[in-house]
């Protein structure tokens, strides 16, 4: 994953006179996951935002190893 992720880094080029600082930034988490359906990650991101969710993390974890999460 992490030769992968160098790779297409490098393939993300901004259209002139637009800058992609937008790829590393705080906000872009919840984007990708918007821009790649994800639709259980932006439901994640909402629930936490609204602070009715565990963070990311939590979510994640319990995902990968079917336990329930708690929000903290």
């Amino acid at each position: 994953m992490k030769v992968i992720g160098t790779c297409v880094r490098g393939a993300l080029i901004a259209a002139p006179g637009r800058n992609s600082c937008f790829l590393t930034s705080p906000e872009s988490s919840p984007y990708n996951a918007w821009m790649g359906e994800e639709a259980w990650k932006v439901q994640a991101y909402r629930d936490f935002d609204k602070g009715i969710g565990a963070d990311l993390y939590t979510v994640a974890y319990s995902r990968a190893f079917s336990v329930p999460s708690t929000r903290r």
